[in-house]
């Protein structure tokens, strides 16, 4: 994970526990799967991901506000509180023109 990945992975971690909400296990496989959504993302200027995934766009290098801006969805909050993920990671991607593509992966075990 890049520096600013790792900060957001770290920040969602802290969401997560300051909710009650147990933090999730660095996955390399869910990893794989934010890396590819947010390359595509920024390919096609686009803010679309995959099932069990929640995905932004942004034009500043900012972690917390990542979360923030997350939080503030219903949708997006209510993946990042989900107790049955217990692995996930985070990818940020720039662009060439210095736009940010977030996308956060999680993964349950059945």
């Amino acid at each position: 994970m890049s520096g600013l990945s790792q900060e957001t992975f770290n920040a969602l971690n802290a969401f997560r526990q300051a909710n009650g909400v147990a933090p999730l296990a660095y996955s390399s496989s869910e990893q794989s799967r934010a890396n590819a959504q947010a390359e595509y993302n920024a390919r096609t200027k686009t803010f679309g991901h995959d099932f069990d995934q929640i995905s932004l766009g942004s034009g500043v290098a900012d972690a917390q506000a990542y979360i923030n801006q997350w939080a503030n969805s219903e949708g997006h909050k209510n993946s990042m509180l989900d107790e049955m993920n217990t692995r996930g990671a985070v990818s940020v991607y720039k662009d060439s023109e210095g736009n940010y593509f977030v996308v956060a992966s999680f993964g349950y075990d059945w």
